[in-house]
């Protein structure tokens, strides 16, 4: 194995798997969104940001099925699509595209049936009403999720708070299917239609439900020397995540999420 040692590297294989991710959605009129840092970078840097090491998008949810079926079929060999529902790498309702023949090295992914490659998240993109009660659909399923990410969550280089209450939620929701949480979300509690558009799976749960205008038409954005499809009103979108997202944030919060990375 070599090394990978430079972050401009690791930036080039997550843009050939963005090209085809790309590629493939064009292809069969599949629509689709950057989101979260990527929708960042392309408005504020024309790009990655500078420290950071993955790639989001989103599709809506009538196309989010279809994608992976004509993926499957068209992706070149070294592109794996990875589930909650095929792989223990992932906890929610959303799936990875990773290059199999890189690995990366990081705290949640530990164990030989755990390695993974460097890898873009896709998400699937829903309709939500404007009800966030506490007890709003929008709200359980924020909470469902903080349940599903604990009841799998990896123990190793976890503080014994955290350790205590997940080994709690694995023993209780230990009889379930790995999907299951995810399965009566989609199944009882995501809207068919609303005034909103929500990526529910994302890291920033409800601040990730806006306005269907702000997502509106996918419009394309230069990203580094490709271009890529991302939100119609960046602004509106970017502020609900970020609030003052012109600003960069200070040296101790630019997070990396590999530890190391090596080509295999």
């Amino acid at each position: 194995m070599r090394r990978i040692e430079r972050l401009e590297e690791e930036h080039k294989i997550l843009l050939e798997i963005a090209k085809e991710f790309h590629r493939v959605c064009v292809k069969h009129n599949i629509p689709y969104y950057m989101l979260g840092g990527t929708m960042l970078g392309a408005v504020r840097h024309g790009g990655f940001i500078p420290w950071d090491d993955d790639m989001d998008f989103g599709i809506p949810r009538r196309y989010f099925s279809e994608f992976f079926k004509i993926a499957e079929k068209e992706f070149p060999s070294h592109l794996r699509i990875s589930t909650v529902y095929n792989s223990r790498r992932i906890t929610g309702g959303f799936a990875k595209i990773d290059d199999t023949r890189t690995y990366m090295v990081r705290s949640l992914f530990r164990g030989e049936d755990m390695k993974i490659g460097v890898n873009i998240d896709v998400f699937p993109i829903d309709y939500a009403d404007n009800d966030f009660s506490r007890y709003s659909k929008n709200r359980i399923i924020s909470r469902l999720l903080q349940i599903q990410a604990y009841r799998l969550l990896s123990l190793q280089d976890r503080p014994l708070p955290k350790k205590v209450v997940a080994l709690f939620i694995k023993a209780v929701l230990s009889p379930l299917r790995r999907g299951a949480i995810i399965d009566f979300i989609v199944k009882h509690l995501i809207v068919d239609d609303g005034p909103n558009m929500a990526n529910h799976f994302g890291a920033w749960s409800i601040k990730e439900i806006v306005p269907r205008e702000v997502m509106g038409t996918p419009t394309p954005y230069r990203f580094e020397n490709i271009e890529l499809y991302g939100v119609e009103d960046a602004d509106r979108y970017l502020k609900s995540l970020y609030k003052d997202w012109h600003q960069l944030p200070p040296d101790g919060k630019r997070k990396i999420h590999a530890l190391e990375i090596y080509y295999l």
